[in-house]
């Protein structure tokens, strides 16, 4: 074995995902050994202050909503949960809406999913990363429930971080993530 040999697979895994995702620097990738790991990351390096907030939707899988709700905590920001309609017709439409409205000056991240993982719900990330740039606000995309399954491209929607663990649709094992 050399040197090389401890690299080789974790740069083919790196340049594969940037494939995925259409990124054009594999470099960038890092591998980490969950979500929530990644995501606490991020939190953790968040700056925001009193009376500022992070928007979450309804019901998110939970490694993308308790470290921001620490980081709130500690901060003494806001975590505003944006909820779905109870009607089902107009769900997605009307859910894109509110989160779009819930992003104002104050917001500092939206920390969200492609879909919401519990129904499938896509969200309109380009509309939603239109009103971040508008705001100055971070958007953090948790991509486990559809990075792999369904189309996504890094270059188009620019999140300021993209994290996915590798067990659902990337088809790898528990510990590793992206």
């Amino acid at each position: 074995l050399t040197s090389q040999d401890f690299f080789k697979d974790s740069e083919l895994l790196r340049g594969e995902f940037a494939r995925l995702i259409n990124a054009p620097n594999p470099k960038r990738i890092v591998i980490i050994p969950s979500a929530s790991y990644g995501l606490a990351t991020v939190a953790r390096n968040l700056t925001i202050g009193a009376g500022e907030k992070i928007i979450v939707t309804a019901e998110q899988f939970p490694s993308n909503y308790y470290p921001w709700q620490r980081v709130a905590q500690e901060k003494k920001a806001e975590v505003v949960v944006v909820a779905p309609p109870s009607e089902l017709s107009q769900r997605g439409k009307i859910w894109n809406e509110r989160i779009l409205d819930a992003i104002d000056t104050r917001t500092k991240a939206v920390a969200i999913g492609i879909v919401h993982w519990a129904d499938g719900t896509l969200f309109k990330l380009e509309e939603i990363r239109k009103r971040t740039r508008e705001v100055g606000a971070l958007l953090v995309i948790d991509g486990t429930q559809s990075i792999g399954a369904l189309p996504f491209d890094v270059m188009q929607i620019q999140p300021d971080a993209l994290i996915c663990a590798g067990y659902k649709w990337l088809l790898g094992p528990y510990s590793l993530g992206l």
